[in-house]
């Protein structure tokens, strides 16, 4: 049992709920920030697996984790990215151990190692994750009996790398990205070599449909939410993916939702967007009849009813 764990454990003797932020100890001196949150009325737990930047927020910083908590007793676990710091950003970020351990079956193996060491034998478990965090979380699913539903939030299940091909007009542009992910970067596990903010080795790592094979192995509940003006991943090809699962796979245990208007955060999308040289052009996939009050009444009644009916 991790060291900090003993201490909770005479804790909660005397306490009826405890909530913290600290450093879990992984191997090779690496440290995954985690906020943790225990209710001793209940052995219920809900996880959260953020997504890919190099930041930390707290329990109290997420809107899903406040909408699910506010009618219902949990245990929280907020499983942040190792080589993040708490309450900093980008930053502070410890760069190398963020991107070792980001790999995509590194970050499968830590989250297993903490979620088994922090939370007891026999309780049942509220999967939920967030962008990068649901394309590792099936994994961690179909590997742990105790996680009895799922919440997907801005996942998606292609490939890193077909997803960076089809964000990109068909023609010349896609042709010589393919060719450069193809000849310089597939198969390069270099950590000094980087697209955009991956590493080659990172992104190499999400070179896998994987997450679609999990979806499929997984029976549990799952509801799986994607905004149709999601600016971060080919959202397309996620909807597709859910598509195939349910209708020609037959995974009537999948509820999916595509909500118009709303982007990566599930949020209104903004009517401006940022090109990656830093001026601001208008979105194409801005859509000014988007009512925020009422995509967030919307996203919250998905996974509150998901969670009552569901879990």
């Amino acid at each position: 049992m991790h060291k900090y764990v003993a201490a909770l454990v005479c804790f909660f003797a005397a306490s009826t709920s405890f909530a913290r932020s600290y450093y879990y100890s992984l191997d090779h001196g690496r440290r995954a920030p985690i906020s943790i949150e225990t209710n001793a009325s209940t052995t219920d737990w809900l996880v959260l697996m953020p997504g890919s930047g190099c930041n930390f927020y707290e329990i109290s910083d997420s809107r899903f984790l406040k909408w699910l908590t506010a009618g219902r007793a949990f245990n929280v676990l907020l499983i942040g990215k190792t080589g993040a710091d708490i309450g900093k950003t980008n930053e502070a970020c410890r760069v190398d151990e963020f991107q070792r351990s980001s790999l995509r079956p590194q970050r499968i193996r830590d989250t297993q190692t903490i979620m088994r060491d922090l939370i007891p034998a026999g309780s049942r478990i509220l999967l939920s994750a967030i962008s990068e965090g649901a394309y590792i979380a099936p994994d961690v699913a179909v590997a742990d009996s105790r996680v009895k539903a799922y919440i997907d939030i801005s996942g998606n299940t292609q490939s890193w790398m077909t997803e960076e091909l089809m964000c990109v007009p068909e023609g010349p542009k896609r042709d010589k990205l393919a060719k450069f992910f193809d000849e310089e970067v597939r198969g390069n596990d270099s950590f000094e070599k980087y697209y955009v903010d991956w590493t080659y080795a990172y992104l190499n790592s999400y070179d896998t449909h994987q997450a679609y094979d999990m979806m499929k192995a997984l029976h549990i509940p799952i509801v799986w939410l994607n905004g149709d003006a999601d600016e971060t991943l080919w959202v397309e090809g996620a909807r597709l993916d859910a598509m195939d699962l349910i209708h020609k796979q037959g995974k009537t245990n999948i509820e999916y939702h595509w909500l118009h208007g709303a982007d990566h955060g599930l949020h209104c999308a903004d009517a401006l967007t940022v090109t990656s040289t830093g001026a601001k052009i208008p979105n194409p996939l801005y859509d000014a009849t988007c009512n925020e009050a009422a995509m967030q009444a919307q996203v919250r009644q998905i996974i509150v009813d998901f969670t009552a009916r569901r879990f």
